[in-house]
């Protein structure tokens, strides 16, 4: 795997190469839009009472931004294990319909979150 030298040779990598098309779409996915609608609804509701998950629940509460700080290193995480574990990933097969299953999810939650931010649910 050869290392790409500028910030406009990785974008045409990503946008030549599929496996990293849906890697890329996972972390923006389940790092950037679920940690924002997350923010989104908590100030719908003033409270970060009603978040589902009872480890950022009470990340949320210690102090904010800790869900900014965990999700960073979790798609940090995701993002190197996902290019140094691609070929072990890509050799099971139909490992791109999970892909399309987790960014799926992705979408969803972020969806119910931002649908309980606007009607107050």
């Amino acid at each position: 795997m050869s290392y790409p030298d500028s910030v406009s040779s990785i974008i045409e990598q990503i946008r030549t190469d599929r496996y990293l098309q849906l890697l890329t779409a996972l972390i923006l996915v389940w790092g950037v839009f679920d940690t924002a609608s997350t923010y989104i609804a908590a100030a719908s509701y003033g409270t970060f009472e009603y978040e589902l998950n009872p480890l950022m629940r009470e990340a949320l509460k210690t102090h904010p931004l800790l869900l900014t700080v965990s999700k960073t290193v979790g798609m940090l995480a995701i993002g190197y294990i996902g290019v140094k574990g691609r070929p072990y990933i890509t050799d099971v097969k139909g490992w791109d319909y999970y892909f399309y299953a987790l960014i799926l999810t992705g979408v969803i939650v972020t969806g119910l979150n931002m649908y309980a931010a606007t009607t107050n649910w």
